[in-house]
């Protein structure tokens, strides 16, 4: 049995249609396989097919398998691979127009438009078929299609398959683009100083939304800053994609409100001692709203030392001694955080009295004398008043009645009188001012005198002159002129010569100068302490003159030599001197060196080439250094040279060579005293062949057989 299935295809042609048609399919029941009937008339256009059909259909007319309604058309009816093909008329935009169709036995309308993001159903997925079966369609129910045309395709199965065959049918869909809109939030009027401002605009596609902005104000990847007053304009676009039509554009108007500079109260004058501070608060309003953040600051000349906290407005100074008496203009200025920032300013007065501060004088520490003997100190005080005021020292009462002191410079002097007691005094010193009032300070001294004690007495010392590397040793004379006398002792003072020494109880005086102290003239101090109390000393010197000795040089061993006739004798002579600084040393031989020695004065390069005549005898020379010094001094270092004959040339290893037309060459070979001969030969120089089985010790001959006839031999020999 065949079934027929719609297939929407259409074909535009210029045929027009007079009356709706219902075509109907019917097979017959003795029918296995219906022909084709492809074109008008039939497959050979004589209206006539082969195929068996009833003749009685009033007894048993065919079984209707499928109907479709069709427009109106004028068009027979053609049937190929299981399709009945025909013409429709059918409106169209632009008028009607003629298709052509195929139809079988799946009939399948053709679905409206969907909007992107509804998902395919029944409502597109509505083939129905005349006979039981199963619908396969791609895409599947449930897909959700991008916007753009797609080919809807069925695959119908019948239950019935040995009657039925499976077939299949393909639908246009049109997938529309889906609306969507931008979501923004309300934006209130707003201050310069409530910026930046984040933006947050969304689309209900979940595309991403652009922003721009026209006004005093700036956009930066969705922050808002505002730049100025007046009106600002945000827009927001949504261009769509190819699933979402372009969004509605959407604006939000705001203002921009101007910022209102601060007030400043009223601020009376202030009068203020100098030395003491003064605190008070400025204080100011902003008639913003919100109220904005105020900051205090002091603006033009400023005292130093005034301050004014910029966060409280608190304002302080303690105005400086130099500062008063005076009268300072401050000016305050209060500056919101709006934007632009306003600021108002006001000025006052302060008032500094001048304040007499009392003079200041330093400690004077604790002075010590001897009964009999003055003591002298100097006061200091200063006074911090600016101008500064005159001041003048006195004595305080109870000062002693020979004690003095200078009112301007503050020198105190006093002798006190000769006593066998120590006593212990106390002096006020006082300094005035001349300020109103006039004020006074006064600064105790305490002046310990103790019992007299003289300094020990020293004898004159004259010059002493003595030679670097000689003792020089003498005795310091002192006494003590206490009564009794108290015990005395030497010390050296720092700066004396290394290795000088005082005895400090006997005063002897011992050194020895070194080479490098030499000459040189040395003033050396000491001082004499006695054991009093408090000690008394005597600071003296003396100068000791340390004159120049020669020393004579150093001259080095010098080893003996020997040399053979034609040889030469070459070497040094090494030789130093002491003395500092170090003499120039000069080199010479004395009279018994033989003729031809020489040697350099001043490197001391000895050299000789003895003479056939020289030969065979030990020549005693003797090598002398001598320095510049005063006097000038030498040293000498005698050495023997032995002079040998010349030794007899050793014999020629070969020697004695002849040749034999018959027996070849002939050689004469000699090796030295204790060592071996061996002579080789070779015809090529690669291979080598010994002439004799065994080495030749002393003088032998050895003969080469083999050379007569050839062109070339070659010879080596081996002493060993």
């Amino acid at each position: 049995m065949r079934q027929f299935v719609v297939n929407p295809r259409f074909f535009a042609r210029g045929t027009s249609f007079r009356s709706p048609r219902l075509i109907g399919v019917c097979v017959s029941a003795f029918t296995l396989d219906a022909a084709d009937w492809p074109q008008y008339r039939g497959p050979n256009h004589d209206g006539t097919s082969t195929e068996p059909i009833r003749i009685k259909w009033s007894a048993q007319p065919p079984r209707q398998v499928w109907k479709v309604p069709l427009e109106p058309a004028l068009s027979s009816l053609s049937i190929r691979g299981g399709r009945v093909f025909t013409q429709v008329r059918r409106s169209t935009g632009s008028g009607p127009r003629e298709f052509c169709v195929a139809l079988n036995a799946d009939t399948w309308t053709l679905p409206p438009a969907i909007t992107f993001g509804t998902a395919l159903s029944s409502a597109q997925l509505n083939a129905s078929a005349a006979v039981a079966g199963t619908f396969a369609y791609v895409p599947s129910s449930g897909t959700v299609l991008n916007a753009g045309q797609y080919a809807l395709t069925v695959t119908f199965t019948p239950d019935d398959t040995e009657s039925y065959q499976s077939t299949g049918a393909t639908t246009a869909l049109t997938v529309l683009k889906a609306d969507q809109s931008i979501s923004l939030g309300p934006l209130s009027d707003r201050r310069l100083t409530e910026s930046p401002l984040m933006l947050h605009a969304t689309s209900s596609s979940g595309l991403p939304v652009s922003l721009s902005v026209s006004g005093p104000a700036t956009l930066s990847a969705n922050a808002l800053t505002l730049t100025g007053h007046g009106s600002v304009l945000v827009i927001a676009t949504q261009p769509g994609n190819s699933n979402y039509n372009a969004a509605p554009t959407l604006q939000r108007l705001f203002e921009v409100i101007p910022n209102s500079g601060p007030s400043i109260e009223p601020i009376t004058t202030q009068t203020i001692d100098e030395g003491n501070a003064l605190n008070f608060f400025i204080r100011a309003k902003d008639s913003d709203s919100p109220a904005q953040i105020l900051t205090y600051s002091l603006v033009g000349t400023i005292p130093a030392g005034a301050s004014l906290d910029p966060s409280t407005g608190a304002f302080t100074w303690t105005p400086t001694e130099a500062q008063g008496p005076g009268v300072f203009n401050f000016t305050v200025r209060v500056t919101d955080n709006g934007t632009p920032a306003e600021n108002s300013s006001l000025s006052f007065l302060v008032i500094v009295n001048e304040v007499n501060t009392a003079p200041v004088m330093a400690a004077i520490p604790a002075q010590t004398v001897p009964a009999g003997r003055p003591v002298s100190f100097k006061a200091s005080a200063s006074d911090a008043d600016l101008p500064a005021n005159v001041i003048k020292f006195r004595l305080g009462p109870g000062a002693p009645d020979t004690a003095s002191i200078d009112e301007v410079t503050g020198v105190f002097t006093w002798t006190p009188r000769l006593s066998l007691d120590t006593t212990t005094n106390t002096v006020t010193i006082e300094v005035t001012d001349n300020g109103v009032p006039s004020l006074t300070a006064s600064q105790p001294v305490t002046v310990i005198v103790t019992p007299s004690n003289l300094a020990p007495i020293l004898q004159p010392i004259v010059a002493q002159t003595v030679a670097e590397g000689s003792l020089l040793k003498f005795t310091l004379a002192a006494q003590d002129p206490d009564t009794p006398p108290h015990q005395i002792f030497f010390v050296l003072e720092p700066g004396a010569p290394a290795g000088a020494n005082l005895d400090p109880a006997l005063g002897e005086f011992t050194w020895t100068p070194t080479e490098a102290q030499g000459p040189s003239t040395n003033v050396i101090s000491f001082r004499v302490f006695d054991d009093g109390v408090p000690s008394q000393s005597i600071l003296t010197n003396f100068t000791v003159i340390v004159t120049e000795v020669n020393e004579p040089p150093m001259l080095a061993a010098i080893a003996d030599r020997t040399v053979t006739l034609g040889e030469t004798v070459a070497f040094n002579v090494i030789a130093s001197d002491n003395d500092v600084p170090a003499q120039r040393l000069a080199f010479s031989l004395d009279a018994n060196a033989p003729a031809g020695a020489s040697i350099h004065p001043d490197t001391g390069a000895f050299a000789w080439t003895p003479t056939s005549a020289q030969a065979g005898v030990t020549h005693r020379i003797t090598a002398r250094v001598t320095d510049n010094g005063t006097p000038s001094l030498s040293l000498s270092q005698s050495f023997s040279v032995t002079v040998q004959s010349a030794a007899k040339p050793p014999p020629k290893p070969v020697s004695d060579l002849r040749f034999d037309p018959i027996g070849g060459f002939r050689f004469r070979v000699t090796a030295p005293e204790g060592k071996q001969a061996r002579l080789q030969v070779s015809a090529d120089l690669v291979k080598w062949t010994d002439l004799d089985s065994a080495p030749v010790a002393g003088t032998a001959e050895v003969q080469d057989p083999q050379s007569p006839g050839l062109p070339f031999r070659f010879y080596r020999l081996f002493i060993e």
